[in-house]
C-alpha cells in the first residue's frame, strides 16, 4: 500500500506530465496554424485538415466514394481513428489528455484556482439540459455538412477561430466562431471546459460510446473517506463521490484528475473491466499519447499523412482522376463543365527562384476553380491552368514581384480578392466559376 508521501510524488509527477503533453500538443497545434497563416510559402495544412471532427464530418463522403470534403485530408481521418481507439480503449481519453482546444479552456480554469476564485455551480436543472446541446450541435451540423458536401460548421467553429486570431478573415468570416471562442474561454474562467460541457460536437461523438470504454474510473465504497476531493477537481462535474462502482458517465473525459486527487488509498483507480487490471492516471496519459502519437508517426512516415499541402497542378490532376479532393457541390468538380478547357499556352516568367510542377493536360471542362486558394501565386495558377503569364498581369496590373506574391496579400494593394482570379480562369478556361462559400 502506498504511503501518503508516495501518493503526493506520484500525484506531481501525473500533473507535470499531462500539463507537459497537453501544452505540447496545443503549442505545436498553435505553431502549425501561425505557420499556415503567416508563412504561406511552406504551404503548411490549414487547421480543418488536422481536426478529427473533420474525418466525422467527411466520413459519409468517405464511405460513399473514397473522397473527402474540400479542406478535409486524411490527417482529420487518422486523428479520428485515433480518438475513436483511445475511447474504446479509455473512454474520452482523447478530450481530457490530447485535445487542445480542451487544453485552452484548462488553462484559464487552473488560472481561476491560483488566483483564488472559486468555480460557479450551476444548477442541476438548468446543467442537465444544456448539456444535451452538444448532442443536437453534432447531430444537426453533421447532417447538414452529409446532405450539403460541405463544412456548414465552419464558421460558427470556435477552434478555427482561434486558427485565425491572426487573419482579417476573423471577424467577416468567423465572427459568430470567434464569439463562441470569446465565451467559452471567460465561460471555462469561472465553470471548468465550458465549451467540452455544452457545445462540442466531437465530444458529443465520442460520448455516445465512451461507456464502452475498456478502462473505466472506479470507485471502492469501503476505502472511500468520503472527502469530496474527487468531486472538487472534476472539470466535468461528475459526482465521482457518490459513484456506485464504476463511474460510466458519458460526460467523463478520462483526465485522471480524480484518481490522482483522492488521498484515500484504494478508494478511486482507473479499472479494465477484467477484475485486477488496473493502471495509474500516469499510465493513463502516457498510452493515450503513445496511441495517438504513434498514430501519427506511422502514417507520416508512410507518406498517408501529410502536414503540407500539394501544389496547384498536382491537386488538378487529382481532381481529374477523380481523387481524394471534391468540392461542395459536384457540379463543381472535375468534368462537370462545358466548352473548351486547354488554355493559349504555358506560363511564362513564373518568378525569381518559383519552383513548379509541369501543367497537366486539361482536358475540356476539367478544372475545378475553387481549388485556387488564397496562399497560391498567379504564378502557380499560370503554370497549373496553361494561360499565359502575361494574360494576369495585363488583366490585375501586377508586377513581376506581386505576380510571385501570394494572392490573399494582393488584396491589400490591389481592388481584385483570390476570388476575381478565380473568376478570371473560369472565364479563361470556359468552366464553371464558384462562390467565395463553395471554395471550402
Amino acid at each position: 500500500m502506498s504511503t501518503p508521501t508516495e501518493m503526493k510524488a506520484a500525484r506531481k509527477r501525473f500533473h507535470l506530465t499531462r500539463w507537459i503533453a497537453l501544452i505540447a500538443v496545443l503549442v505545436i497545434s498553435t505553431t502549425i496554424g501561425l505557420l499556415h497563416q503567416k508563412v504561406p510559402e511552406l504551404r503548411t495544412v490549414g487547421v480543418d485538415a488536422l481536426c478529427p471532427f473533420g474525418g466525422v464530418e467527411s466520413l459519409w463522403r468517405f464511405v460513399a466514394d473514397g473522397a473527402f470534403l474540400r479542406r478535409i485530408a486524411w490527417g482529420s481521418m487518422i486523428l479520428l481513428i485515433g480518438a475513436v481507439a483511445t475511447n474504446l480503449i479509455f473512454g474520452r481519453a482523447f478530450c481530457g489528455q490530447f485535445c487542445p482546444l480542451g487544453t485552452l479552456q484548462e488553462l484559464f480554469g487552473s488560472l481561476r484556482d491560483r488566483l483564488g476564485i472559486r468555480r460557479l455551480e450551476i444548477p442541476k436543472p438548468v446543467d442537465v439540459p444544456a448539456r444535451f446541446l452538444k448532442y443536437a450541435v453534432f447531430g444537426v451540423f453533421t447532417w447538414l455538412t452529409w446532405r450539403l458536401g460541405e463544412l456548414v460548421i465552419r464558421p460558427y467553429d470556435p477552434w478555427v477561430a482561434y486558427h485565425h486570431l491572426t487573419s482579417p478573415e476573423l471577424f467577416t468570416e468567423m465572427g459568430i466562431g470567434a464569439a463562441i471562442l470569446g465565451v467559452s474561454i471567460a465561460g471555462s474562467f469561472f465553470y471548468d471546459r465550458f465549451f467540452c460541457k455544452y457545445l462540442c460536437p466531437m465530444g458529443a461523438f465520442l460520448g455516445l460510446f465512451s461507456r464502452l470504454g475498456f478502462y473505466q474510473v472506479t470507485r471502492n465504497e469501503d476505502a472511500c473517506i468520503d472527502c469530496g476531493k474527487c468531486d472538487k477537481v472534476c472539470p466535468s462535474n461528475i459526482a465521482v463521490a457518490t459513484a456506485p462502482g464504476r463511474v460510466s458517465d458519458s460526460e467523463c473525459i478520462a483526465c485522471g484528475l480524480c484518481v490522482a486527487e483522492c488521498p484515500a488509498a484504494g478508494a478511486l483507480s482507473v479499472e479494465g473491466r477484467s477484475q485486477g487490471v488496473r493502471i495509474t492516471p500516469l499510465a493513463l496519459t502516457g498510452a493515450t499519447l503513445a496511441i495517438m502519437l504513434g498514430l501519427v508517426a506511422v502514417t507520416t512516415a508512410a507518406g498517408v499523412m501529410e502536414f503540407t499541402k500539394p501544389s496547384l497542378a498536382t491537386e488538378i490532376r487529382t481532381d481529374a482522376e477523380g481523387g481524394a479532393f471534391i468540392s461542395g457541390e459536384e457540379s463543381h468538380g472535375a468534368g462537370q463543365g462545358e466548352g473548351a478547357g486547354q488554355g493559349e499556352g504555358q506560363g511564362e516568367g513564373q518568378g525569381a527562384g518559383a519552383t513548379l510542377e509541369p501543367s497537366p493536360e486539361l482536358q475540356p471542362g476539367q478544372f475545378d476553380v475553387s481549388l485556387i486558394k488564397g496562399y497560391m501565386t498567379m504564378a502557380e495558377v499560370s503554370q497549373a491552368t496553361g494561360i499565359p503569364a502575361a494574360e494576369f498581369k495585363a488583366a490585375f496590373a501586377v508586377t513581376d514581384a506581386e505576380y510571385a506574391a501570394p494572392l490573399k496579400d494582393l488584396k491589400n494593394t490591389h481592388d481584385f480578392d483570390t476570388q476575381a482570379v478565380r473568376d478570371f480562369v473560369a472565364a479563361k478556361l470556359s468552366v464553371p466559376s464558384v462562390s467565395p462559400e463553395s471554395c471550402q
